[in-house]
């Protein structure tokens, strides 16, 4: 994980040196889930509300359920289940709209425990990978 977490700090300045803007925001979102787990919490956090401003302000991004799901994450683990509740529900219909397994997974698996945690055992077995929750052109048991 150490070494994943430098590389990617040396791929976004690579990224700012050569004012490679995409690639810059995409590194930048990247950064909130090594933050994330590497339990960097604070940054995370500071890190998902910069880039998550950013998309609220008219710039969306690919990243942004990811982002909005880590970020739900913290809030949860803080005593914040209205502002998790809301980040989640965002993820999730950012997520639908993307299509992309590896956010699919991250974002619905985060969410079922979300639920499970809030006592929502009805909501948590309806966003299983076996209900009709994925989104179409996902395969089922696809994986990332």
């Amino acid at each position: 994980m150490r070494r994943d977490v430098e590389l990617r700090a040396e791929a976004l300045r690579t990224a700012r040196r050569f004012g490679d803007e995409r690639m810059v925001r995409f590194c930048r979102g990247v950064r909130v889930s090594l933050e994330y787990l590497s339990g960097r919490w604070e940054d995370c956090m500071r890190h998902a509300d910069e880039f998550l401003a950013e998309c609220e302000a008219g710039s969306p991004h690919y990243l942004e359920s990811d982002v909005r799901q880590w970020r739900a994450s913290l809030r949860f683990a803080r005593g914040d289940t209205t502002g998790a509740e809301s980040d989640a529900a965002k993820a999730l219909e950012l997520v639908r709209q993307v299509k992309d397994p590896q956010l699919f997974h991250h974002v619905f698996s985060s969410n079922i425990r979300l639920n499970a945690e809030l006592g929502r055992l009805d909501v948590a077995r309806a966003r299983s990978p076996t209900s009709s929750s994925r989104p179409s052109g996902l395969a089922r048991g696809s994986t990332c």
